[in-house]
């Protein structure tokens, strides 16, 4: 005797662990079996989310360009953003690639060095980095800051915010937070989106009187 069919529908290609239980009077029996999806399906690819990923994989810089980071008390007015000379006093940050792919994935990638930043009254930010502010080899990262070097996270998108997701996971700069600037790193952070198109995003936190905001752009 046959049972019903069912259809089971996967979004993204991978390999799946199926289990299958059938039932009669005298109890019950499982089946697992790993099915192999080949290709993402290209019908969930829409949206902020192509625009992201280009649905496969696309990499991300901050805007070679002056004014890719803005800090000031909303979105119209500026207290600080950065220069067309910090493109080379800041290279190590300006060269950090973010990776979004079509399966989820987010790679930070900070070409081996990083950026250590100060706080507003240009002291070292947080403190317990000891560093000297400027560009420092990814070694230099003291072991309970490691998280925010180089990782693969994961992360969700929405027509309105960008989450990635990780120990250490973000964007642009690590201090910044969901909703305050922090010192360690954090579980996840999320973006809220104000421009997003196929080769340039705009996104920003706002912590009610202090709002920072990135702009990113792509090649590809």
């Amino acid at each position: 005797m046959e049972g019903k069919e069912v259809t089971a529908h996967f979004s993204f290609k991978g390999e799946y662990d199926i289990t299958l239980t059938t039932f009669n009077k005298g109890g019950y029996a499982t089946l697992t079996k790993t099915v192999t999806v080949e290709k993402d399906d290209p019908s969930n690819c829409t949206g902020n989310y192509q625009l992201l990923t280009n649905c496969s994989s696309k990499t991300w810089t901050l805007a070679q360009e002056a004014g890719a980071l803005v800090v000031g008390p909303n979105l119209d007015e500026v207290w600080w953003q950065s220069s067309s000379q910090d493109l080379e006093d800041r290279f190590c940050l300006f060269n950090d690639k973010y990776i979004f792919d079509s399966n989820g994935n987010y790679t930070y990638d900070n070409q081996g060095d990083f950026y250590a930043d100060t706080d507003g009254n240009g002291n070292i930010f947080p403190p317990e980095l000891g560093l000297t502010p400027g560009c420092h080899p990814s070694t230099d990262w003291p072991d309970n800051f490691k998280d925010w070097d180089s990782g693969t996270h994961k992360f969700t998108i929405t027509e309105s915010t960008i989450t990635v997701s990780g120990q250490g996971a973000y964007i642009g700069l690590y201090k910044v937070g969901t909703s305050s600037e922090v010192d360690k790193p954090q579980s996840s952070v999320t973006y809220n989106i104000l421009e997003l198109s196929a080769d340039r995003m705009v996104i920003y936190t706002d912590y009610g009187g202090l709002v920072w905001k990135m702009t990113l752009t792509s090649s590809e």
